[in-house]
């Protein structure tokens, strides 16, 4: 991991946040992180990216990446702000 952020920060990319899911299989089931410590970590990394980054887009805390369900019939649809 540390190479990659260091070759990204070379590249001139800006990095906001980064997240390690170490022991892959004994944190991940069931298409979520099973580890809850490491779950609110990365809820709070997207957020907090999500608050400076993108506060236009996303005005609030939640974690539904601006996805309204409850556009066209309940397939979903990026929401606008």
């Amino acid at each position: 991991m540390s190479l990659a952020l260091d070759r990204f920060a070379r590249d001139g990319s800006e990095i906001l946040e980064s997240f390690l899911l170490p022991f892959f299989y004994d944190n991940f089931t069931d298409e979520s992180i099973s580890n809850i410590k490491m779950q609110i970590e990365l809820i709070r990394k997207i957020n907090r990216i999500k608050s400076t980054k993108f506060k236009h887009f996303f005005p609030n805390e939640s974690f539904d990446c601006g996805i309204d369900s409850k556009r066209d019939g309940g397939s979903g649809d990026a929401s606008e702000y």
